[in-house]
């Protein structure tokens, strides 16, 4: 990444920090100046433009970002929401299980697949994942208990 993408990167990220979205979305769009392919600027764009009720604009940037890395799992779960707020329930249905491909206990995903199995009625589909949602957390803690056992002499 050159300089003066680096420089404006910073810029746009405090803009965003600074809660003045017109800044950062002004600044993000010279980043894709410089660089079209840029993901983190087409996934910032994304995200500002569905967080400003423009899914349509949404889905643009963030199908682009996809394009450019189709395993940022930010992007999936930026292009999930985004599919959703569009109406397409079969697309957020597609992007949950993209990023559940990268990574089977990302607990966003799972998290997504759950709601997304109860707003279609399936309530045992939605128990399944939110059980393994659980499995997924607690696994770090018996990993923990059990490295804190005494070893038997």
């Amino acid at each position: 990444m050159s300089a003066a993408i680096s420089r404006l990167v910073s810029k746009a990220e405090q803009s965003a920090r600074a809660g003045r979205r017109d800044a950062a979305e002004r600044t993000w769009m010279k980043v894709l100046d410089l660089e079209p392919e840029h993901t983190q600027a087409l996934a910032a764009l994304g995200t500002i433009a569905l967080e400003s009720g423009d899914t349509k604009r949404a889905l643009r940037y963030l199908e682009a970002a996809r394009v450019t890395a189709p395993t940022d799992l930010h992007v999936l779960t930026a292009l999930c929401s985004a599919r959703r707020a569009a109406g397409d329930d079969e697309g957020e249905f597609e992007a949950i299980q993209w990023a559940l491909a990268v990574d089977s206990s990302f607990m966003a995903a799972l998290l997504l697949k759950g709601a997304w199995y109860e707003r279609h009625g399936d309530a045992g589909a939605a128990c399944d994942v939110y059980s393994l949602s659980l499995i997924h957390i607690s696994e770090p803690t018996r990993q923990e208990s059990r490295s804190r056992m005494p070893s038997s002499a």
